[in-house]
């Protein structure tokens, strides 16, 4: 990366992320970015607001230009001024222009950076209407998502619910944390956060900040699982000797649990070295002991039975699409029949490692109810019964879509 002024260095990054957001998610690619604080938010509200709203913006460099023939690199930096025009209100054309043309002429040269400019001077008029019906078609333009997710949520929730949602996750996502309260050995340095306030329990919002990272009091995580885990403990009666985490990675569920139940035997299973890696890692940094496994989780085996299965289910993402803005467009029908068909072997296969009077918890974060409710009746068809059930939807206080189920099993 060459040596550039504050802005442009937090702009080439998101623009680098968001060419190759299809094959590394935003937030993996912007990770390890040597920037600021205050430049890697920049870099991720440019990155991830130009994936999640490609379809307007492709839109809108249509009116720009009808012929548009770039590169995948050069499409990014033209996405990204079209963004920051539209949906940034704080920076000014005259910046987002000048910004533009001098990453233009770096990587691309004079030439091309002279037709970057052409197209950036008709921003001050560019149209900003877009089809205005409530058909999934003109809602996939206006609100930039697969007309066929919106079409099934369209027929969930109805139009205005529909719209409600989606426009909430079109906002840029909010950092949560949960301190972890049972160290056995306190950090040297105390906690300080800015900005902090208090969501549920332990999870607080808080302003980003790199070095949270890097720390083993907090876990970055959202407040939905730990509500949705909290629903599922009501009412359950055992303190389990033996967990398995059928899909475990990156361990966030995991550590929950072990928190609620920390004498319980942990076994966490993943389906990947990759996957199982990260994992590692964490259960290192936050000094967490259990056996890990790789194995697909529809397959899985083992000697051992246990007290309490947990099933964080692959799934559409479709509660969390505001902070993976790159999974919105992997949704298509297939794909969900292919995630319903593995929520369900995960489901079928998990039952024969079940302790007599255990529990399955089954949790995702979608809100479709074809990854959700329909699998309760599946359950009942594998002599489940549902003992309590949780649904959350994506708010504007921060909170992401999820599902949970606990699952008794009657053998």
């Amino acid at each position: 990366m060459p040596n550039s002024k504050p802005a442009n260095a937090a702009r080439k990054y998101a623009i680098l992320a968001a060419e190759n957001f299809a094959a590394v998610p935003i937030h993996e690619a912007l990770q390890k970015a040597p920037l600021t604080a205050q430049e890697s938010a920049l870099a991720r509200e440019i990155a991830a607001g130009m994936v999640r709203r490609l379809l307007t913006i492709k839109y809108f460099a249509r009116k720009l230009h009808k012929t548009l023939r770039l590169n995948r690199r050069e499409k990014a930096l033209l996405f990204s001024a079209i963004y920051q025009y539209v949906f940034m209100d704080s920076i000014p054309t005259y910046a987002i222009i000048d910004e533009t043309m001098l990453i233009a002429k770096e990587w691309f040269g004079q030439k091309k950076a002279r037709f970057f400019y052409a197209i950036l001077q008709k921003l001050s008029d560019l149209d900003l209407s877009v089809p205005g019906k409530n058909t999934a078609y003109d809602l996939s333009l206006r609100l930039s998502y697969p007309p066929y997710f919106i079409k099934k949520m369209l027929e969930e929730y109805g139009v205005k619910k529909t719209i409600s949602l989606l426009d909430i996750m079109n906002m840029p996502s909010a950092l949560n944390l949960r301190i972890r309260k049972n160290l056995k050995e306190k950090p040297a340095d105390p906690l300080r956060l800015k900005k902090k306030k208090r969501l549920y329990g332990q999870v607080f919002s808080a302003s980003f900040d790199p070095c949270l990272t890097d720390r083993s009091d907090v876990y970055i995580q959202n407040v939905t699982p730990c509500y949705l885990f909290d629903a599922l403990r009501k009412g359950y009666r055992k303190q389990p000797t033996s967990i398995l985490d059928l899909c475990a990675s990156p361990g966030g569920k995991l550590l929950l649990f072990h928190y609620a139940f920390p004498e319980a035997k942990l076994h966490a299973n993943d389906v990947s070295r990759k996957k199982i890696e990260r994992l590692q890692q964490n259960l290192a940094k936050y000094h967490v002991a259990a056996v890990t496994t790789e194995q697909r989780g529809e397959e899985f085996q083992s000697k051992e039975k246990y007290d309490l299965i947990i099933i964080d289910a692959p799934c559409s993402n479709s509660g969390v699409y505001h902070k993976r803005a790159e999974a919105r467009w992997r949704f298509t029908r297939e794909v969900l029949e292919e995630l319903s068909d593995l929520q369900a072997a995960l489901l079928e296969n998990s039952v024969r490692y079940l302790q007599e009077g255990g529990e399955i918890w089954y949790m995702t974060c979608a809100i479709l109810h074809e990854e959700n409710e329909e699998t309760l009746h599946f359950a009942n068809t594998l002599g489940l019964t549902c003992r309590t059930q949780e649904k959350i939807l994506p708010n504007e206080k921060g909170w992401d879509g999820g599902f949970a189920a606990a699952f008794v099993y009657n053998n």
